[in-house]
């Protein structure tokens, strides 16, 4: 009987292991997406910064990172130094 016990403790125990190792890699992921946007709004920013005009920097957000149009266009309006300017 103790053993049937310890057997089933065991897999229980395997079950979150694997459970929580694919919540690791989740999060992980989740984490390097962040990351990476975060990166795209900063380069935004400093193009920005430098005196670089919408469309150029549309362009380069397409040509650098294999962004549509309008997904260039959403990320640019994203941006908090764009939507800074764009409320004054």
């Amino acid at each position: 009987m103790i053993d049937f016990l310890v057997i089933i403790l065991m897999v229980i125990a395997l079950v979150l292991f694997v459970l929580s190792r694919h919540q690791l890699d989740r999060t992980k992921k989740s984490m390097s997406e962040h990351n990476y946007i975060e990166e795209l709004y900063s380069r935004v920013s400093k193009a920005h910064g430098a005196g670089k005009t919408k469309e150029e920097i549309i362009t380069m957000m397409k040509k650098d990172y294999g962004l549509d149009e309008d997904e260039a266009e959403y990320i640019y309006h994203r941006t908090p130094d764009i939507q800074k300017e764009d409320k004054s």
